[in-house]
């Protein structure tokens, strides 16, 4: 591997080497490619105030603000694909 792709491994959290192992080695380069690209510093912690997003309903597909929904209460945040 490249020293590039050991670079961009060195970014990723532990979570991301486990997924990474499972892989074919023909598609870990990409992978880990994707991953540091899209990754960003600027990410939420704990005890981050919500950020302002507008989320749709899936009831009926209006708006509503993500701040008006949790009202004071805690949140987790789950981002991802469910295909």
């Amino acid at each position: 591997m490249s020293s590039s792709y050991t670079d961009r491994l060195a970014l990723l959290d532990a979570r991301d080497h486990e997924y990474i192992a499972s892989l074919p080695e023909s598609e870990r380069t990409i992978v880990v490619s994707t991953i540091a690209r899209y990754q960003r510093e600027d990410s939420l912690a704990e005890g981050d105030p919500v950020p302002q997003l507008e989320l749709l309903r899936a009831d009926d597909v209006s708006a509503v603000q993500l701040s008006d929904l949790l009202e004071g209460k805690p949140a987790l945040l789950i981002f991802g694909s469910y295909t």
